[in-house]
């Protein structure tokens, strides 16, 4: 494979973000949608999520899920399945 043939195939693969919210949404069988708004802060997953989460990508849940955040979101369940 010349460099041009590898740079070229890299195009065609998902971005490294893109593959986490694919994962991420897999894991908590969610909407890659849902996964997005936890990620702007328009929700957030509910409580068994977010420890599911920090399992798995072991990092403790506060630090991933700051209360000041979830706190001041109305909608913090995050289980829309839009």
């Amino acid at each position: 494979m010349t460099l041009r043939e590898y740079y070229q195939s890299l195009k065609y693969q998902p971005s490294p973000a893109a593959t986490f919210v694919k994962e991420i949404a897999a894991l908590c069988n969610r909407t890659e949608i849902a996964v997005r708004k936890w990620l702007a802060g328009d929700a957030a997953p509910d409580a068994f999520l977010q420890e599911k989460i920090s399992a798995h990508l072991d990092i403790p849940v506060d630090e991933l899920f700051p209360k000041s955040v979830s706190n001041n979101n109305p909608r913090s369940d995050g289980n829309n399945r839009t």
